[in-house]
């Protein structure tokens, strides 16, 4: 990744505008994401649906979810659930690659609830104690989408 002055600004549901600091690309064997940006203070990961496209995968939604494919595999190669009007990629299958880079912030409780599909607290707390997870703050949080799942 470099370091980028010129890169896009996320305007959040809170009314704050970030941006995005770093640009690269993200590759692994079943996808190439090029022009991929790093917003330091961004809970969320976000992906571009015209982007994907652009890239020849096929996008699909519906009333229940969401679904990504490769067409020269037919392989799905996401999905996700509709909650409220948001999409929320759930899981991505992609191989893991070693870690590139290291955070220079600790993670929240919050944020690995979210990337470990919505894992309750008593799952994640033994992952924490043990450092599996790295520095993480341990501040309490309310998932709007666990209890709109309720």
């Amino acid at each position: 990744m470099s370091t980028t002055t010129n890169g896009p600004s996320v305007n959040t549901a809170n009314g704050s505008l970030l941006h995005a600091t770093h640009k690269g690309s993200i590759s692994q064997s079943t996808l190439n994401l090029p022009d991929t940006y790093y917003v330091p203070k961004l809970n969320f990961n976000l992906i571009s649906v015209g982007q994907l496209v652009d890239l020849d995968f096929e996008v699909t939604f519906s009333v229940s979810g969401c679904g990504v494919q490769d067409p020269r595999t037919g392989q799905i190669i996401g999905t996700g659930r509709k909650v409220g009007r948001l999409f929320e990629l759930e899981n991505l299958h992609i191989p893991p690659i070693p870690n590139l880079c290291a955070a220079s912030s600790p993670s929240t409780l919050y944020l690995w609830h979210q990337r470990l599909a919505h894992t309750s607290l008593g799952k994640l707390r033994p992952l924490v104690s043990q450092g599996v997870l790295g520095q993480v703050l341990n501040e309490s949080f309310d998932c709007i989408s666990c209890q709109t799942a309720k």
